[in-house]
């Protein structure tokens, strides 16, 4: 089992497997109790309405609220409570495979990806999500496995924006940049 930071996945070539949308709507107080065993699958929840509480061992508590995006990585040990009078989250969930078969998880706690989201790309996604992978069609698995990866393409196109050189730093960025798009050729160093 591979620990990977989720903005390192754009740089590993993965499977995607098991993908499923969930659109639910819970009262305040409803619990989600993944202590024992931890997640079964990763996923990428989108706070539609009201607020959340994440509760993880060693970790301060992680609120989210409405239009906040979070990362649930498979395996995650924690305790979750929808703390809003009206709560509804999409929830897009899914397991990751290297090429070797090996799993690949996401990170190890509960994070969050965007808050709020401010892009209207990633909040039209997920609003399409439940309709796009209506689970009767014959097509779904591999539907759902175009919708994911293509949030990642949205999510890994706003993490590349946000990681740009800095100005002190451009002098090295064309040489990072050849070597994120090159790392597997053998390079001289000049």
């Amino acid at each position: 089992m591979q620990y990977v930071k989720w903005q390192a996945l754009c740089t590993y070539d993965f499977g995607a497997f098991h993908v499923s949308v969930q659109s639910v709507t819970r009262p305040a107080g409803f619990t989600v109790e993944h202590k024992k065993r931890g997640r079964g699958s990763s996923g990428i929840l989108l706070v539609t309405e009201g607020s959340l509480c994440f509760q993880q061992e060693g970790l301060p508590d992680l609120m989210v609220t409405q239009n906040d995006l979070c990362l649930l990585p498979q395996d995650c040990r924690y305790h979750l409570r929808f703390c809003g009078r009206e709560n509804s989250i999409i929830l897009l969930n899914f397991t990751l495979m290297a090429p070797n078969g090996e799993p690949i998880i996401p990170g190890e706690d509960v994070q969050l990806l965007q808050s709020p989201v401010t892009d209207p790309k990633p909040l039209r996604f997920f609003e399409a999500l439940p309709d796009r992978l209506d689970a009767s069609e014959p097509a779904a698995p591999i539907r759902g496995k175009e919708q994911l990866y293509r949030l990642f393409s949205i999510l890994f196109d706003e993490v590349q924006i946000s990681l740009a050189p800095q100005p002190k730093f451009a002098g090295i960025a064309p040489g990072v940049q050849l070597l994120e798009q090159t790392f597997l050729e053998n390079r001289p160093i000049a």
